[in-house]
Parts: structure tokens; sequence; C-alpha cells
């Protein structure tokens, strides 16, 4: 199964990171056992807006997780070195706005009654000229179940 973060996530990742990154370099800046190399390093990086911490190359800084759920895929990261959590997505936490500014009137001078129906069935069949269909159809036999018998009806 594949994941993979949209613009706007990558947009949330980002800005996570820089958050976190800021604070984790401003500490590590002020720890003696940082080598001079990656303070210099980590100095640059903060400079240009992008700021990079001193981490293990083996464990990494920050991880993603995708969670599959049932309206979706909540993601969230998680920086290592604060050991800080962040929502990037999560389909329980979304709004959707519906603009129903538009929404079709519905005609309801279309719309039949139960009543208003049958009503209306029955006009129809009152209106059929040939008098032995018009006695076919009212011999059919029925009871509370139903119809009971079967009718033919010679053409």
């Amino acid at each position: 199964m594949s994941y993979f973060l949209n613009e706007e996530n990558e947009l949330k990742l980002s800005e996570f990171l820089v958050k976190e990154n800021k604070k984790i370099c401003k500490e590590q800046l002020k720890d003696d056992k940082i080598p001079e190399n990656f303070r210099d390093l980590m100095e640059k990086t903060i400079e240009t807006g992008s700021p990079l911490p001193f981490f293990d190359p083996r464990f990494g800084y920050y991880s993603v997780s995708f969670t599959p759920c049932e309206n979706g895929t909540r993601i969230y990261a998680h920086h290592h070195i604060s050991n800080n959590s962040e929502c990037i997505h999560d389909p329980a936490n979304v709004t959707v706005i519906v603009d129903d500014s538009e929404e079709e009137k519905v005609d309801e001078s279309f719309i039949e009654t139960p009543q208003q129906s049958l009503e209306s069935s029955l006009e129809n069949m009152n209106s059929i000229e040939d008098e032995s269909i018009r006695d076919s159809i009212n011999s059919i036999p029925i009871n509370d179940d139903g119809i009971t018998g079967m009718v033919e009806i010679n053409e």
C-alpha cells in the first residue's frame, strides 16, 4: 500500500520541521557536545531559514505516520529530537463547508400526495372507453393479501 503527502500536507510538514528544528538548533548550539564543524553548519542553516539539527543519521530526526481510518488516512509527524508530534492531516478534524446558496427549489405543484395519486388513478380508470377492458380490470379477484386468481384478457 502506498501513501503520499499532497502539497498542503508537505507544507504543514515543512512548517512543523522548521519550527521544531529552530528550537532544537538553538539548544544544540548551547551544548558543548556538538562538534565545531557541525555548529558552523547549523548556524548557516538557521540563517537560510531552513534549520537542520545535529542528529544520528542511523535513526533520523523525524518520522511521518500514515494511519488508515474510516474517513481517509490520518497523517502525523513526530520529531525524534524534540519528542513532539503534530497532526498533518486528520479526516476526523476536517470540516466540510457546503455552499448551498444556489440550492435547487423543488416545484411542489408537481408532487402528488398519496391521496391525489389514488384519485388520479381512479380518474384514468374511469376514462377507459372500452367497457369490456374496464369490466375485466374490475373483476380481478382480490383479497386482503392481493390478487388471488388470474384473469385472461382477450384483445
